[in-house]
């Protein structure tokens, strides 16, 4: 079954901007460096405690299941970005 509305959800992600030359810049997976362990990133689905682009994708997604998602600025951080993720 798919999530329910303000379900805790735990999932492992790997963050990649850029186009052709595409860098990764977050993961849930661990990083050297910064150095940090794995660990999933847990959430309430559809609670507004991500940004759209995730609580669309992840209430419609089974457990176990594998996407890769393109998020839309509109559906993220906006124009104007947010830290190393740039605006649309």
């Amino acid at each position: 079954p798919t999530p329910q509305r303000a379900q805790k959800v735990s999932v492992d992600y790997t963050l990649w901007i850029g186009g052709s030359d595409k860098k990764q810049i977050d993961s849930s997976k661990g990083s050297a460096f910064p150095p940090r362990l794995p660990a999933p990133f847990v959430f309430s689905v559809g609670v507004g405690e991500v940004i759209p682009g995730w609580d669309r994708t992840v209430k419609q997604m089974r457990a176990g299941e594998t996407r890769r998602v393109v998020v839309p600025a509109s559906l993220g951080y906006g124009e104007k970005g947010i830290g190393p993720i740039p605006g649309g």
